[in-house]
């Protein structure tokens, strides 16, 4: 039995990686499209908690050397630097064979941050980031909620490129409809 939290999804990609939780839920939750978070209010998990989870999936999982690690809900990008920067430390503290560490990010979430704080987050092992821009056209964007436009979603993608991460982008084909 699990003496830690998981959220419900990860990209298919991540199948392998460890799961740690780091916010319920989703912090934005109005994209027409997505009822995943719907019937949850979001919430940031607090440090301590995700510390002790950290180290209680360590203690499980002693011997498994993971060499990824996926930061659940939403958006974990949302979550302030410092605060990211004390689980990114935990994270190798307990699991020192991580390579890669990822988590989804809004294109707001990440145009938040700025280049030395992103660096900085990606010299803390952070270096893979899952960003649903949908679709390239601000009409669609607005018709589906999304809450920002294509200029965020390209400012944000240089900004991760800058970096030095990795981004991944989800697009939905066929989202805006047949018109």
């Amino acid at each position: 039995m699990n003496e830690f939290e998981i959220g419900p999804i990860r990209p298919p990609s991540e199948s392998s990686s460890l799961l740690i939780r780091v916010t319920r839920g989703c912090h934005w939750n109005k994209c027409y499209f997505c009822g995943l978070y719907k019937s949850m209010k979001f919430s940031m998990r607090p440090i301590e908690d995700i510390i002790s989870d950290i180290k209680a999936q360590s203690e499980q999982h002693s011997g498994q050397q993971y060499k990824s690690c996926f930061l659940q809900d939403g958006d974990a990008l949302v979550l302030k630097t410092d605060y990211l920067l004390k689980i990114l430390d935990a994270l190798h503290q307990y699991f020192p064979s991580l390579e890669s560490i990822t988590t989804y990010a809004r294109a707001d979430s990440i145009t938040r941050k700025s280049l030395s704080e992103l660096k900085l987050l990606r010299e803390h092992g952070l270096n893979h980031l899952y960003c649903g821009m949908e679709t390239g056209a601000d009409c669609v964007l607005r018709l589906i909620n999304k809450g920002f436009n294509a200029d965020t979603v390209i400012r944000s993608g240089c900004l991760v490129k800058e970096a030095d991460m990795t981004l991944s982008e989800f697009i939905l084909l066929g989202i805006g409809g047949k018109e």
